[in-house]
């Protein structure tokens, strides 16, 4: 069984927990079960988050584009730098169980992404994934974004440790990122946080979950089961009645043979509601990060007083 060594006993921090740190108080010798979410990233008005933002939205724009466009070596090009990440010491796993996710398994993860966008469905954001997509999960996405994000998280890694006093170094390993400005895969030149060999990124507390809120249930319980429910109202004894939420969701995924082909086939006929449901991530992710007392508990398995 792995040592729990939280990163704030590691270099002698002294605090009382999340109340007095920014960032997620990793355990450096194993993974926690937390999980990057962009809808968290994209509600912040910091400059970090503002340019993590920025930076999501141009990578997963072009990687539509390429997709619609099938640009076979311009997929394998968007899709060349995802292997797993376990740098952040979150998701799934022990912290050193390295399994590399290719570019040749990645294009056959989102194989149907191309039929989805041909289809007319407007993908734009990077939750559009997780919501249409089988078996894409929080841990796929979090990896994606720790790729993605390498060079913001790294130099937040940094401003971090400047802060605490904790030593730094110019690190040799090869570690991709994307740049939004140029729109490609850059090769991250700069000081890491290294502990043991390995470098270690922090995450900003207000950007991780226990679970995404998005799914393809939430989709359809919030814009496609109210048109239907709208669609089959009856009239009883002078009175409108019509089917609740559930009861249209389990009748669509019969008719339709599955929650997630019922999902898609209405999003091809009305794509203006995955649009709408875009334009919902301010209001439906307001304060739902986890708060201190949670992630106390989360990390250190224990509830802590705030200041």
């Amino acid at each position: 069984m792995l040592k729990k060594v939280n990163f704030s006993q590691k270099f002698g921090l002294n605090i009382s927990g999340h109340h007095d740190i920014d960032f997620v108080d990793i355990n450096i010798e194993g993974d926690s079960l937390l999980f990057i979410d962009p809808c968290l990233i994209e509600c912040c008005n910091d400059d970090l988050s503002k340019t993590c933002s920025a930076t999501i939205s141009d990578y997963f724009g072009k990687l539509y584009t390429v997709l619609k466009d099938d640009n076979v070596p311009e997929i394998y090009r968007h899709l060349s730098h995802l292997g797993e990440r376990n740098e952040a010491r979150l998701g799934y796993g022990n912290g050193r169980n390295g399994k590399a996710k290719t570019a040749e398994g990645m294009i056959k993860t989102l194989s149907g992404l191309r039929r989805l966008i041909t289809d007319g469905i407007p993908l734009e954001k990077a939750i559009d994934i997780p919501i249409l997509m089988p078996r894409f999960e929080r841990d796929c996405m979090s990896d994606m974004l720790l790729n993605v994000l390498y060079k913001p998280l790294s130099e937040y890694t940094i401003q971090q440790c400047q802060l605490w006093g904790i030593p730094t170094v110019y690190s040799t390993a090869t570690k991709y990122y994307w740049d939004f400005e140029e729109h490609c895969w850059k090769i991250y030149h700069g000081k890491s946080l290294v502990i043991g060999g390995e470098t270690i990124l922090l995450v900003p507390k207000r950007y991780v979950c226990k679970g995404l809120y998005y799914s393809t249930s939430h989709f359809f319980l919030s814009k496609i089961a109210p048109m239907l429910q709208n669609r089959d109202v009856v009239i009883i004894d002078g009175k409108q009645q019509k089917p609740n939420k559930q009861e249209v969701k389990k009748a669509e995924s019969k008719e339709h043979g599955s929650l997630l082909d019922a999902t898609v086939t209405y999003a091809k006929i009305y794509p203006k509601l995955l649009s709408e449901y875009h334009a919902d991530i301010p209001i439906k992710y307001y304060q739902r990060c986890l708060s201190d007392d949670v992630l106390d508990k989360l990390l250190y398995g224990t509830m802590t007083e705030s200041a």
